[in-house]
């Protein structure tokens, strides 16, 4: 199972981090309006729903989510 924490950031983009996996990367690189962020090591998205559709759908049931804002459970 792969833990993944998604999230919002200040700006309201949807964030999300995880373990390096290049099969998650290759999917969540078919997501329009992702950015990678280096010094942080996450992914971030438009806040939209069906966004955050497509990003569950990459993870299915093999991950679990952990909310968090800026790094910080909320």
């Amino acid at each position: 199972m792969v833990q993944a924490n998604i999230g919002k950031d200040l700006s309201g983009r949807i964030v999300v981090s995880f373990p390096y996996d290049p099969s998650i990367i290759t999917k969540i690189k078919t997501i329009e309006g992702r950015r990678w962020h280096p010094a942080e090591k996450h992914w971030s998205f438009p806040n939209t729903d069906s966004i955050l559709e497509k990003i569950l759908k990459v993870f299915g049931d093999k991950v679990r989510l952990t909310k968090f804002e800026c790094g910080r459970p909320f």
